[in-house]
Parts: structure tokens; sequence; C-alpha cells
């Protein structure tokens, strides 16, 4: 196995094992590790087989061990167990005395090993007094201490006192590990205590160590410093200790800091490094089950052009960046499982090496982003938007820029565990914002029951996190998850909308950092999510409110300027609102003219919102390019919205009441008085939202209240029948003024 391969803590523990006598191996020791098998070949194991593997029998003498492990999920028969030497278990005659033993139910015995000393170990740590400082997991559930071994004796039997313990549990390690015994191993003893130290004491948290947990530390730190001073030179002793810990924060500080205790060392078992992964991917390449010929074609390709003959060093192809990138958050284990999926779903196309890994992650699903007739949607969605949003061609014509680039892919090769595509709808409210994530997740993901929904105004308090992103350890709701993580892992490919981000708390805008950059995020439980594949959307109305300006001047003067902290950027010439770009219309201004001075007035804004405000520049950094700036509702788009909202009533009065048709010159004049009243700018400051409900009030109101309402009540003799079938024309009585109210719309019945 060549250093690639090795892990970083195996190097580690190569270099400090003839130094020090004691390690602590924490991290993620329940990964699989590599060893060098039979032939040289790579193989692999859990970390306590390890030992096993690579101590016992090992040629180097100064390395040979005998190996102990100590399990505590296994049975009585083998929660200890001596490595390298066969053992049978015998059990116990049934009499009397020995029904009369408590057994945990199972049968009482013993393992019989072919040396003496092994033999004499097994006795030890089955004494019967021994034996009740061993509590086994099932009986005890959760409460569990270091090694799930603690000072304690079970209720209503003989209770030992507190020196009794001490001398007990002081026999056994002495016994284990006293150079009297160890003469006859060669290399001595190398013992492995298992444990999950999240488990380490009853009431869950670090801090609540019991005394007699406490006692046993102090014990472990005796035994290091006589096993030290055995590797000085003091005694023949070489014995080894290893203890496997998840989290070296649940050990007491005092017994890991390497300068409170300096007869051990702790090493970090980390995930699988870069050259480690690169090394098993190459392995997996010789697999001809898991890639086809395609994508070994493409691989050799990619790498002959990176890594030419006269490079003098090696470089990482575009196949092998994107595995790193999309495994990033992989150990070992995953890798391997990862292997055994390709065997059943091989990849032919690197292009997809992403989707392979999601699927993995998230079960059998289909690829979105591979639907061809859904990427040709995509690639003219503004035409089927505009359908719906009215008077936003310019920000359409933004937004399907940023959707083009996605869906060709363009910007996957930057940062391929980035979102797919990000998006930060900026503007007045009311203008299409929400419609616009309608519209995609149709076109995409086919239904709009795909856009996961936040409404940041929700998530305003401090500690509102963690409804988003899950509780830390320890506090309430913790097993729940994230409402985000949790939508995600259900469905990774998603649109996730982040409604009106400037109503939000400051601490939420920092996981953004991760999710924009990195495509990725770790929620209270420590599992990571990835939004690689996801749409994240993000409305604001920051924009519309003045940002990022002084005030300065003498004598009662007052001038603005620019914040310094907007760097070069200077005022918009204009501070735009409703009123001021209804003023422009009348002075004759093109749309395209007020809509720049609006652009230029929104990008100021927003940017001085992240900077000023927030002073949050690099989360401005990671969205500037996903910009879309929404305009004000002009005046010629106000007849078209007031149009599609009469036209929608009409089609439901059809449809429910069962009327035959309305006189279309009518209403059509109709239509023309209603968007009158709708240019209003108090209408308009609503954007499209304002102008449908003032046409549903008058329009719709008008119809049910002057007219159906007669005949569902049977008012004068009128009846629902009279309806059906029949023609409507309406007027208005209000002359040359505006409309104004319901009222102002006559309807009548036509003959």
């Amino acid at each position: 196995m060549d250093d690639k391969q090795k892990m970083k803590w195996q190097k580690d523990l190569d270099t400090f094992f003839p130094i020090y006598s004691t390690f602590i191996l924490e991290g993620y020791v329940d990964d699989d590790q590599p060893y060098d098998g039979e032939g040289g070949a790579v193989e692999y194991c859990r970390m306590a087989e390890y030992f096993d593997r690579i101590y016992t029998d090992n040629p180097d003498p100064a390395r040979r061990k005998r190996v102990i492990i100590y399990d505590p999920t296994e049975s009585e028969e083998k929660r200890f167990r001596i490595c390298g030497e066969p053992g049978e278990w015998e059990p116990a005659a049934e009499t009397d005395e020995d029904a009369a033993e408590p057994s945990g139910g199972a049968p009482r015995g013993r393992m019989l090993y072919s040396s003496n000393l092994s033999q004499h170990f097994w006795d030890i740590v089955h004494d019967k007094d021994v034996e009740r400082l061993l509590i086994d997991h099932r009986e005890s559930g959760p409460s569990l201490d270091f090694s799930r071994i603690h000072y304690a004796v079970t209720e209503g039997g003989n209770r030992l006192s507190p020196s009794e313990h001490l001398e007990k549990f002081q026999e056994m390690l002495a016994a284990i590990f006293s150079p009297e015994r160890a003469q006859s191993e060669p290399g001595g003893y190398l013992f492995v205590i298992k444990m999950t130290s999240r488990l380490l004491s009853r009431d869950g948290q670090s801090s609540g160590l019991s005394a007699e947990e406490l006692m046993l530390f102090r014990q472990l730190l005796n035994i290091a410093q006589s096993m030290d001073a055995a590797a000085k030179g003091d005694s023949d002793l070489d014995n080894k200790l290893v203890i496997l810990a998840n989290q070296l924060r649940d050990l007491p500080a005092w017994f890991t800091d390497e300068l409170a205790n300096p007869f051990l060392k702790v090493i970090t078992v980390a995930r699988p490094s870069e050259e480690n992964k690169l090394a098993f991917f190459h392995g997996m390449l010789e697999d001809p089950a898991c890639f086809g010929a395609d994508f070994l074609a493409r691989f050799r390709e990619l790498d002959a052009a990176a890594n030419p003959p006269e490079a003098r060093m090696r470089k990482k192809n575009a196949v092998e960046k994107k595995f790193l990138a999309y495994t990033n958050d992989f150990g070992m284990n995953m890798l391997r499982k990862y292997q055994v999926y390709l065997r059943a779903h091989p990849l032919n196309d690197p292009d997809k090496l992403a989707f392979s890994v999601s699927s993995f992650r998230a079960g059998d699903m289909t690829n979105p982003w591979d639907d061809e007739e859904r990427i040709k949607e995509m690639l003219c969605i503004k035409e089927t938007v505009r359908k719906k949003i009215r008077g936003q061609d310019e920000a359409l014509d933004m937004a399907q820029d940023i959707l083009t680039r996605a869906a060709i892919g363009l910007d996957r090769s930057k940062n391929p565990n980035a979102p797919r595509v990000v998006l930060f709808l900026a503007g007045p409210t009311g203008t299409g914002k929400t419609e616009l994530c309608k519209q995609i997740a149709e076109c995409i993901f086919g239904s709009e029951e795909r856009i996961v929904r936040f409404d940041m105004s929700e998530y305003g308090q401090e500690e509102s996190d963690q409804k988003l992103f899950g509780a830390p350890p320890g506090y309430v709701g913790y097993e729940e998850g994230g409402k985000l993580t949790n939508a995600i892992k259900k469905e990774p490919f998603s649109l996730v909308l982040f409604d009106e981000i400037e109503k939000a708390h400051n601490s939420i805008l920092d996981k953004f950092l991760q999710i924009l950059g990195d495509g990725r995020l770790t929620d209270g439980k420590g599992e990571t999510v990835r939004f690689t594949d996801c749409i994240i959307v993000i409305t604001s109305n920051a924009g519309i409110t003045p940002m990022g300006l002084v005030a300065e001047g003498a004598d009662g003067g007052r001038t603005l300027r620019a914040d310094p902290r907007m760097g070069d950027d200077e005022l918009p010439r204009e501070t735009m609102d409703m009123a001021r770009v209804a003023a422009l219309e009348e002075e004759g201004r093109s749309p395209e003219e007020i809509y720049e001075l609006v652009r230029e007035y929104l990008r100021y804004n927003v940017k001085a919102y992240f900077y000023c405000k927030l002073g949050r520049p690099e989360l401005y950094g990671r969205i500037e390019d996903a910009i879309v700036y929404y305009n004000f509702i002009g005046k010629d788009s106000v007849r078209e919205i007031v149009s599609s909202t009469v036209d929608a009533a009409i089609a439901s009065a059809k449809e429910m009441v069962g009327i035959g048709a309305f006189d279309g010159a009518a209403v059509e004049a109709v239509k023309d008085k209603i968007a009158e009243y709708c240019r209003d700018c108090r209408v308009r400051a609503m954007g499209a939202r304002g102008i449908i409900k003032g046409t549903e009030k008058l329009f719709t109101g008008s119809l049910s209240r002057g007219l159906l309402s007669d005949y569902f009540r049977g008012k004068n003799g009128k009846s629902r029948e009279d309806l059906r079938g029949k023609t409507l024309t309406c007027s208005c009585r209000c002359g040359d003024k505006v409309l104004s109210k319901p009222d102002d719309i006559v309807w009548e019945i036509a003959d």
C-alpha cells in the first residue's frame, strides 16, 4: 500500500508508535480503513480489526503484539477478544450454584484458550467481582460509561465499597499490563478499547461525568504513566493501550490534553484525503463493472490533456476534480458503498457523475437536468413567463440569461458543487418575483409543489436559524433536524425560495455563504446536505429604500453623498419611487430610459444594503452576478394586467354560474375605464398585486353584487336559471369621470 492510499492517522501512528505507549484515536473511528492484504492488494476493515490485521503476527518483532479488543456491543463470550489465538466456549454445568448467579439471560461458562497467559487474562476479566464492573449495554440501555465500563453494581445486589471498587479494578488492569504476564508474549500486549464517546455519561452531557467515571480516567492515567516509564527503559514492559473515541470533547479535558497529560498521544482520524480518494477512484477505474467504455475513453483523453508527457508534476483532470467535489464529505465506507452502487448502476458519461452521486445519496430518481425537453423549455422560459408577468421584459431577459447558462452547464466548471441556479430578485413588491419561481419550478421540476418556500419574516429572531438548520446537540428539537435541511434531504431536486430575505436575522445570512459558495450545509446533527441540484431563489424589497447615504454640510446646509463603504460607487441620478416613475411617464420618457434609472437605483441600494446595513460585502459578492432587477409597473402594462384579470373573472362566471357570453365591446370599454383607475400611483405602488386587487374590486365586485346576488337570492322573482346561456352586457354610469367604485358599473341581460 503506497502513501497515497495510506490514511494520515496511519502515518502518524507509525511515527509515534515507538515513542508513546498510550494513544487516543478520535474522529471517524467507525470508518473503514485500508491495509495491506494478501499479495499486496489493498483491503479494508473497521478500525478495531485494523490492529489485529497489522500487529498480530507482524513480521517486524518491534511491532508484533498480542492484540486484545474490548467491544461492549458484543455478547458476553465475545466482548473481550484475544486476537490470533483460537478459543472455544465451554458452557458451565447446570448446578444450583451456577443457577443462583446472575447471568443476564446467557449461560455461564468460560472461554478455553491454548496459551496460559490468554486463559489467565480471560479468567481475570470474568471474575465474579470484576464482572460486576462490566455493565452489559443490552441491560443498561443508553446509560453507558467509558468503554461501557463503570463502577456500578446492579440494584439490589451486593454492593462493593469505593475502596473495593478501586482494588478490583486495579487488580484487573495490573494483571493485564503487568511485566510478569507479558514475558511469555514477545512484543507485549496491544489493548484496544472500542467506545462510543457520545454515550459516555448517563445524562448525555460531557460535563456530567459521575465520580466513578472520573475515577476510571484517573486509573487510565496511572496506566499511561507506568507504560510511559516502561518506554523509557525503566522496565521490559512494551505494552500499548489504544482508546477509540468518536468525540474527544466528551472525554475529560485534563485526560486528553497533551500538556496536562504528556503520557499519551491524541491522533485525529479524519475523512480520507484527496490523495486517498484519488487512489480509491483509480482503483474503481480498474473495476470493469463500474464504468463503461465511453467513460474510460473520455477519462484517458482528459487525463492526457491535463498531464502531457513533458509535464513535471501530475495534475488532476476534470473528471478527478468532479469526483473529489461531489464526494467531498464521503468517508471510506461511503466510497466503498458507492463502488457497489456503480456495479449495479454503471456510469458511461463523465458529465453525469454529479447525478450518479446524487442518486446514490437520495435513491433512484429522474434527473430533470438531463431531460432535453425540459431544458428546451428552460431555454425559452421567458416567453412562457411573459404570459403571466406583464411589464418586466428587461428583468425576464436577465433571468433568462442566468437560466440559460445553468441549462447549458457553463457555470459548473467553475464550481461544480454550487447550486445549479442562483437568482436574487430585487425590486418593488407585487411585480411577479414569486410568479417567476412558480414558472421555473413548473418548467424544470414539473410541478409548483417542488418549491420549498420560506417566508423570512418568520425568521427574524436570533434563535430562529435553528428552525431552518436544526438545533445543536442538547437543545430541544435536536432530533428533528431543520426544515430546510430535511426538505433537501427528502427531495434534492427542488426550488428553494427565501422570500423577503431582508426580514431575516443576520445570523441566518452566515449560512448563505456556505449554501451559495460550496452548495453544502451541515445541520445541527452533523449531517451534510447538498444543494448541488437545487435552484436557489432569494427575493428582496431592500433596494426600494435609499441606503448608503451620509449627510454633510455646514450652517444648516445638508448635502447627501455616497457612504465611504461603497467605494467608488456614485449616487444614483434620481431617487425612484412610483410617483417619480409616473412623473417621468408624463414627461414622455421611454420605458427603456425609465428602467435604466430604476435599475441604477436598485443596484446601488441593494449593494448598500449588504455593505452598509449588514456589513456583509462577501455575501454581496456571492450574488452580484445573479441579481435580477424588477421594474415598477408602467402605465402601458396596466391595461394588459387588467385585461387578463377580467378575462379570468369572465371564464369563472361562465363555468361556475353558466352565463353564456359577455358583450365583447362593452367589456373592452369597461376594461379601459378600470385601467384608467388602476394607473393611479396609489394603486400601482402595490405592483401587479394592487392592480389585480383593484380590478377584482371593480369588475368582479360589481358583477357579484349588482347582478348575481339578486338571481341567487331569488329577489324580485329572478332565479339562477334565468342566467344560464344568457349574454351579459355592462356599461359605466360614471361618464367622463374616473371609475372608482363597483356601483359605477351597470350590468344588464341582453335581449
